[in-house]
């Protein structure tokens, strides 16, 4: 109503009692994408249809299910199947959803969870306080790491890949926010450098879980580091 007298979006914020950047976003979120037009009608609508959306639990259903195995047992990851079926115009749960159906089906005693990506693979035991060339201390093993990671849901679940031989990437689960780096230094010492960088120290407060991928000399490995962050 105010928008049709008309009134400045600051103007209307005070009015209201709001920040204008309040009254910014609303519009933004709700006006008409053609015409661009604010109505208080259409925007209770949008937000009517987001509550109900939010509120939707997805469903799992038999072809979905078919589709994942199919993919998982060609090497498909979680997020490249959700991918694929929304290329080609299939119906398909989100990737999260996917995850806890394997783990769910992990409990149950299932093997789904080996077709996931360095799933099952075992290099050192935990505990073990010689593990070779460029070990990392507090390593442990892939399959000690808590499920939740794979979820890719939780702030401060870290990974650290590598390109090629010499560059390391680190990389936020959530956020998909990364830092890169080229190392060339010896390869437990490079690592470490590059974990703890001043430029990185965001990991030394919020990191979780650091897991470590195919980072060891070699051979590849699977290793996570756990909650010892100062």
């Amino acid at each position: 109503m105010m928008l049709q007298i008309p009134m400045s979006k600051k103007a209307i914020a005070e009015a209201i009692g709001v920040d204008k950047s309040t009254v910014y976003r609303e519009i933004k979120r709700n006006c008409d994408a053609r015409s661009g037009s604010y109505s208080m009608e259409l925007a209770q609508r949008k937000a009517d249809r987001r509550k109900q959306q939010k509120h939707r639990k997805e469903v799992l259903t038999p072809a979905m299910r078919k589709r994942i195995i199919k993919l998982l047992k060609k090497g498909f990851s979680p997020e490249q199947i959700v991918g694929r079926s929304r290329l080609e115009g299939i119906a398909m749960v989100s990737h999260e959803t996917i995850y806890r159906w394997i783990w769910e089906d992990k409990r149950r005693g299932g093997k789904l969870h080996k077709y996931l990506r360095r799933q099952g693979r075992r290099y050192a035991k935990r505990g073990s306080k010689n593990a070779g060339r460029g070990f990392i201390p507090g390593r442990v093993d892939i399959d000690e790491r808590p499920e939740i990671v794979e979820l890719k849901e939780r702030f401060g679940d870290l990974e650290l890949n590598s390109t090629c031989k010499c560059n390391r990437i680190l990389i936020n689960n959530l956020f998909k926010f990364f830092v890169w780096r080229e190392v060339s230094k010896s390869f437990t010492r490079s690592i470490i450098e590059f974990i703890f960088n001043p430029l990185n120290l965001f990991v030394g407060y919020f990191t979780k879980v650091l897991t470590l991928w195919d980072i060891l000399p070699d051979k590849p490995v699977g290793v996570f580091i756990g909650t010892t962050f100062p």
